[in-house]
């Protein structure tokens, strides 16, 4: 099996989508000018190991999705983290998969289903754990697209289609040994992401807000030499029960990390409001 790579300027920079055909050798994949290509693979991203050894599918840490070919099968691979994932429709004689759920349904001429209500209560059922979530969504005409979160997905050229479950992280010994990986990682794919093997360079951007988290990530990021901090000035309110279900708050509520990234140190800090997009 080989890629058939297909750029186009007008497709959002980072994304991309393949088509898997039975029994054919090529495999069409259209992405946008700043997906990274090398003839036996695709990638976006960054992860914890050098850029040039291509070895994302096989990283404890990996911040992006890409695909290659081995031999007889190609392999896709989703984010190690649970905020991205893998949309595939298989349809006829192809199997469609992308990193964008709406790229998936335009290259497989599928749509969603719009008498089905359940669809947010679906893609945010992957927070009750890897293993409890909603792993396929019904679409229109009676089709289904499958989600794949924090895994490899193996197609052959018989579209049969095989789950790797990605490399575990080892235990931590105490918290100090966990903060020593945190650095460890974190400044491993910072070099990733710079790596001058790459057609585009990306700088480390960190996100700060009053809680313990992002703070103790910011402050690990300065270490490492990031120097630009992401802050929103406020947040939704605590989640309340209502008539069986869970809703925000309408108010909200201060959140900044402004103050706490200049105190470590950040250069260059970023404030918005969290409707800003709206005003796109």
């Amino acid at each position: 099996m080989k890629f058939n790579f297909v750029k186009l300027d007008r497709l959002p920079r980072l994304s991309w989508a393949a088509q898997v055909k039975k029994n054919v050798e090529a495999i069409d994949v259209y992405c946008g000018p700043w997906i990274e290509t090398d003839g036996h693979c695709f990638v976006e991203g960054a992860w914890n190991s050098p850029f040039e050894d291509k070895d994302f599918e096989k990283a404890a840490v990996f911040m992006g999705s890409g695909g290659k070919v081995l031999s007889r099968k190609a392999v896709f691979t989703a984010a190690t983290h649970n905020l991205e994932r893998l949309f595939a429709v298989r349809q006829d004689d192809s199997i469609y998969i992308s990193n964008s759920l709406s790229f998936t349904l335009s290259l497989s001429k599928s749509e969603l289903n719009p008498g089905y209500i359940a669809y947010q209560a679906d893609y945010d059922s992957i927070t009750l754990g890897f293993n409890k979530g909603v792993k396929s969504f019904p679409l229109k005409g009676g089709r289904k697209i499958t989600t794949y979160c924090h895994c490899n997905v193996e197609v052959d050229n018989e579209l049969n289609v095989m789950i790797a479950p990605k490399q575990p992280v080892r235990d931590f010994l105490d918290f100090t040994d966990y903060t020593t990986f945190l650095r460890s990682t974190l400044s491993e794919i910072a070099q990733n992401s710079m790596s001058p093997r790459r057609s585009r360079q990306y700088s480390l951007l960190t996100t700060a807000s009053s809680g313990y988290d992002s703070s103790c990530i910011a402050a690990i990021a300065r270490e490492v030499g990031c120097s630009d901090a992401l802050t929103f000035r406020d947040a939704r309110g605590p989640k309340v029960q209502y008539l069986g279900k869970y809703r925000y708050d309408r108010y909200s509520r201060g959140d900044s990390g402004e103050e706490i990234a200049r105190i470590l140190g950040y250069k260059n800090i970023f404030v918005r409001d969290s409707r800003d997009y709206l005003k796109e």
